[in-house]
């Protein structure tokens, strides 16, 4: 600290100033007034401290989608805005958690008060169908959403309707099946009516069912294109199918 010099300096008048020390680890500074001269100097001397600097703090905010529904082999993203809070700069890692499971991460630096938003690709068929939380997380705070993976569509085969048939060898029959999606996604199958061990494949029809809907099909069959003969008849989906006895009877002899 060096003397403020006297407004009026008089050899005869020494100045003497008692310094002020700040211990700091920043730098500050001082400001000097007019000293009035009375035999006895004075000054003002005022220390100008150093702004605190808050630490980086990454705050995590706008989790997209919050709450989400997806089928079992969707892909879709899942965003946030990470904010450095702070005055500082700072890298930190960013987390896509499942259930508090780190499954992808990037890195993510941020001066003091600067945002980005981050995002994150996901394949649902990584994993299985249920309920999970979904966060994206820093060091120092998390986003929390809830995740549903539904089931995949099912198609069940039941009611096969006659179970058990014997028609002539020119009579035209009706053979009926309720088919059911028991999975919780939309889903579109062929469903064929099928004579077996070494019978053609009749008829088919293309059904589509949302997640827990059912429907009945029905073929309507010309016996005289059958060969006479004992088969399976067979109601089948692509996941599931229900089989009766059918027998096409001889053409009479005449």
């Amino acid at each position: 600290l060096t003397p403020v010099p006297a407004v009026d300096a008089d050899p005869g008048v020494s100045v003497a100033l008692s310094g002020v020390q700040v211990i700091t680890d920043r730098r500050g500074s001082s400001v000097a007034t007019a000293v009035e001269v009375n035999r006895t100097s004075t000054a003002s001397i005022v220390i100008q401290g150093a702004v605190q600097q808050d630490d980086a703090n990454f705050a995590v905010s706008n989790l997209t989608p919050a709450d989400a529904e997806v089928g079992p082999d969707e892909e879709f993203t899942v965003s946030a805005t990470v904010e450095n809070t702070g005055d500082v700069s700072d890298t930190q890692d960013i987390d896509f958690q499942i259930d508090g499971e780190t499954e992808q991460n990037q890195t993510l630096e941020l001066s003091g008060g600067e945002n980005d938003t981050v995002e994150f690709n996901v394949d649902a068929s990584d994993f299985e169908p249920g309920e999970y939380e979904h966060s994206i997380a820093s060091d120092d705070d998390e986003a929390v959403g809830n995740l549903t993976i539904l089931e995949e569509g099912t198609f069940t085969v039941s009611n096969l309707t006659p179970a058990d048939a014997e028609v002539a060898h020119d009579e035209v029959f009706d053979v009926n099946a309720t088919i059911e999606n028991t999975g919780e996604v939309t889903e579109t199958q062929e469903i064929e009516l099928r004579l077996e061990p070494d019978g053609p494949q009749v008829l088919n029809d293309t059904i589509e069912l949302d997640g827990g809907a059912n429907t009945s099909v029905n073929f309507e069959v010309d016996a005289a294109n059958i060969p006479a003969g004992e088969y399976n008849h067979t109601v089948a989906s692509e996941d599931d199918e229900e089989s009766g006895n059918l027998t096409v009877l001889q053409r009479p002899i005449e």
